[in-house]
């Protein structure tokens, strides 16, 4: 299943801030549900940092999809 930006959006609203590093720079996902860009997550992300450990994008759905 592919990552969806509702899927870290509501992972971010209930677990905390979720940084990701997309092709043209960092973003920031955080818990308030706002986005500190307008990156487009889906596409673009391809590396995230939650809770001081840093995720490949595979490595970060699999996270996701076990807390759900």
């Amino acid at each position: 299943m592919a990552l969806r930006f509702e899927d870290v959006s509501k992972f971010a609203r209930q677990n905390g801030d979720v940084k990701g590093w997309a092709k043209h720079g960092v973003v920031t996902l955080l818990k308030s549900g706002d986005v500190d860009s307008v990156k487009f997550w889906e596409e673009d992300a391809v590396r995230f940092v939650f809770e001081g450990k840093s995720y490949t994008r595979d490595e970060f759905e699999t996270l996701i999809r076990s807390r759900m």
